[in-house]
């Protein structure tokens, strides 16, 4: 620990026990526990008042104006310069968000021939003006100082060595105090002896850096002379100080800081929606996709101690939604030009988008493209994101289906679109196994699990209907999560240094001001908390942290309230007055500002027609994709016109044929009928031929070779055998010809008429 720096009461409870204590003790050992505890106030009541964002807003404003003249066209260039004109480092992500916010206020431009980046100049002389009165101010302490120690005799060297030591020493002490350090580097200020050791240790070590071979005695008396009876200009200087002290706190944390709060993390079961995990996988476009994937790597990292999972009901909405595309994709071809229109049209998102992106540059499979897809377990797998499987019968099916009804009316209420029964049911199931998960905690991550999703309706319900009163919320925006976790990771290298070098130069100590709130915020943090054990005191600190930056919490309590107004009626009357003075300097600025824009309103115009302009040409591109579009269709359509016509064609030859080939057949078949029936009678008459002659021979020649007597020696044998004849030949025709019966008949009759005639 440094000397001088001491820690309250209870910090040897907090040296034994589990190893998450042993390891805050090593911090401890390394840069004291008052210092952590004191960054600790300040990032909360940052946190509480909103100026972290606003501090990188100003900060990479700033960075234009002093890296003019260069190429500042993306977030990358914007990072180094900070890092090389202040020795901060940010995230390309934070870098480029602030550049966003820049560019929707109008304050920053892009330039359309060089594509740097540019200032908008109003914004541009704003900042040169408040650089300038920094330099003008430190000047103006400097030469007031300077001649004060001459008229002690001091010399010109010994100024130079006073003034290096007294920046030394401030820096020293706005980096160990913060906001508190205002008041300890007042002699007045009425310090007890732990403040009194830490200011003089401060001094010590400002004077054995800078003042070698000086009385020391007599440099401590000149430096604390400094702060006795200030002017307003000296008390101008110290606030600005101040300011910049904040601007560095609202960036970066050290070590110490960030170790205490890691250490107070419990684990923490992180389930991922359907619209996370599909923009994590760049199968789908929304704003939170790039912040989902900054929020996974900052986990995995910072070696959070959190495990990332799926539900099993969500995975079976992913395989859902991946067959119903696959079903669009794969049910036709699709060509480059028809994939070059579809990435143009706007509706068009999500694995139907990345497939026309693909083939559109080179031709592809369908297939093949969504062949990887079935196969999602192996996918989130690599990526350290496991499948949940609930025990059987983990959800009331009643009060489930009660919960659903409940979710579509609310959504029917605030959207034009219902939701689909399947998609409310999945957002039920997962939020009613998180609730098993769940444990009571006043932090997010105190309740064992959340469920990170970019559905605001989901969020929305969540927080305003399902959430029990005083509760965390269990719908959290990834946005939000990663926020709240920034303080617990983001570091500087060589933070001291850095610290010293940045915060008392103009250009960055003037970058963003109005911290009086939040010096307020953390004299009352101090006040509130000095007295607390160390491990009371984070834990609760670090609680307030999180409860003010996610959505849906209470704000704070009137007690707190009180402690706060309590604290800024208490603090230095100077400060506030310059405070006062400051505000309405700048609302005098903001008045020359509106003026200065009503002057340039033609500029505007011009700049609103050429908006137009761009939207016309906008338009006509794609009035030109939707008749590109139109014209492939009507091809298209022409094509399968044309096959449905030769279908057709084809079809009507083939029954033509079909019934040509029918009607030869028949013709044959009766052909072949009528030859075998003529060979049928042919033989049928040649058959009653021979079998006449065959008879009438037998009754000539049976009765000469049988001696029939009575027939030879008949009177009327001669008619008997014509009669027989006859009858014989009767039924030979009847043979021959069966159609002909009549005939038989009749000569039967006829035989039968001479028989009776030679009878007679």
């Amino acid at each position: 620990m440094p000397e001088g720096a001491t820690a309250p009461e209870g910090r040897e409870r907090g040296a034994v026990g589990k190893p998450g204590r042993r390891k805050r003790s090593e911090h401890r050992e390394a840069e004291g526990y008052s210092r952590a505890f004191n960054h600790l106030c300040h990032t909360v009541s940052l946190t509480r008042t909103g100026k972290t964002l606003d501090a990188i807003d100003s900060l990479v404003a700033t960075v234009f104006v002093v890296h003019d003249g260069k190429d500042l066209e993306t977030a990358q260039d914007i990072d180094e310069a900070l890092d090389g004109w202040f020795g901060i480092s940010l995230s390309p992500a934070d870098v480029q968000r602030s550049v966003d916010r820049h560019q929707s206020a109008g304050r920053l431009k892009r330039d359309r021939r060089s594509g740097r980046l540019l200032l908008d100049p109003v914004a541009r002389a704003e900042i040169q003006q408040r650089i300038d009165d920094g330099h003008q101010l430190e000047e103006a302490v400097k030469k007031e100082w300077a001649e004060d120690l001459a008229a002690h005799g001091r010399t010109a060297g010994e100024i130079y060595a006073l003034w290096y030591c007294l920046r030394a020493y401030m820096a020293k002490a706005f980096l160990e105090h913060g906001a508190l350090a205002v008041q300890l580097l007042d002699p007045q200020f009425p310090a007890t002896d732990a403040d009194g050791l830490s200011r003089s240790a401060c001094m010590d070590q400002a004077i054995a850096e800078s003042c070698v071979g000086l009385d020391v005695d007599a440099m401590q008396s000149e430096v604390s002379a400094f702060f006795d009876d200030p002017s307003v200009t000296r008390a101008r200087y110290v606030a600005q100080l101040l300011d910049g002290t904040f601007t560095f706190f609202a960036l970066t944390v050290n070590d110490a800081t960030a170790a205490y709060l890691r250490d107070n993390l419990e684990p923490l079961k992180l389930f991922l929606d359907t619209n996370f995990i599909f923009g994590l996988l760049d199968l789908h476009e929304n704003p939170m996709s790039e912040v989902s994937k900054e929020l996974l790597i900052f986990i995995k990292d910072r070696g959070f101690p959190y495990t990332l999972h799926y539900h099993e009901r969500t995975l079976r909405e992913i395989q859902h939604t991946v067959d119903a595309i696959s079903h669009r994709l794969t049910q036709r071809s699709w060509s480059q030009s028809i994939s070059r229109a579809a990435t143009r049209l706007p509706w068009m998102s999500g694995i139907e988008l990345a497939y026309h992106k693909l083939n559109a540059e080179s031709p592809l499979d369908a297939k093949v493209f969504l062949s990887k897809f079935q196969h999602m377990e192996e996918l989130l797998a690599d990526q350290e994101i496991r499948i949940y499987r609930p025990p059987p019968n983990d959800n009331d099916v009643e009060t489930k289906g009660l919960l659903i009804a409940e979710y579509l009316r609310y959504v029917e209420t605030r959207r034009p679109q219902s939701r689909p029964y399947e998609a409310a049911d999945h957002d039920i199931t997962v939020w009613l196994t998180l609730q098993r998960l769940r444990k009571r905690g006043r932090s997010a991550l105190d309740i064992g699990a959340l469920f990170l999703s970019a559905d605001n309706l989901l969020s929305r319900f969540d927080w305003n209907v399902l959430r029990k009163k005083d509760e965390v919320g269990t719908v959290v925006f990834p946005a939000q999560l990663l926020q709240v976790l920034r303080p617990y990771g983001t570091t500087t290298e060589d933070y001291d240094r850095k610290f010293v070098e940045a915060f008392s130069i103009p250009e960055f100590r003037s970058a963003h001001s109005d911290y009086r709130e939040t010096s307020g915020q953390v004299l009352s943090y101090l006040t509130t908390y000095k007295d607390l054990s160390e491990e009371t005191a984070v834990r609760i600190l670090t609680n307030e942290m999180l409860i003010n930056q996610l959505r849906g919490i209470e704000e704070a309590s009137p007690e707190f309230q009180e402690l706060v107004e309590s604290a800024l009626a208490s603090d230095n009357e100077l400060l506030i007055e310059e405070a006062e003075a400051a505000r309405t300097e700048a609302e005098a600025e903001r008045c020359a500002r509106e003026f200065a824009l009503e002057e340039s309103e033609a500029r505007i115009q011009e700049k609103d027609e050429e908006a137009k302009r761009l939207r016309c040409e906008a338009d006509e591109r794609v009035k030109a994709a939707r008749a590109e579009e139109r014209e492939l269709a009507e091809v298209e359509a022409d094509r399968i016109r044309a096959e449905d016509a030769d279908r057709l064609k084809a079809e009507e030859e083939r029954r033509l044929a079909a019934e040509a080939d029918a009607k030869s057949l028949r013709d044959q078949g009766e052909a072949d009928a009528l030859s075998r029936q003529a060979r049928m009678r042919t033989w049928r008459r040649v058959g009653a031929a021979l079998l006449w002659m065959v008879g009438a021979t037998a009754m000539l020649v049976v009765p000469h070779i049988t001696s029939w007597k009575w027939l030879l020696k008949h009177d009327h044998l001669p008619g008997i055998y014509v009669a027989a004849f006859f009858i014989w030949g009767g039924m030979a025709g009847t043979i021959a010809e069966p159609r002909h019966k009549k005939v038989a008949l009749g000569a039967l009759a006829l035989a039968a008429a001479v028989a009776m005639i030679s009878v007679l």
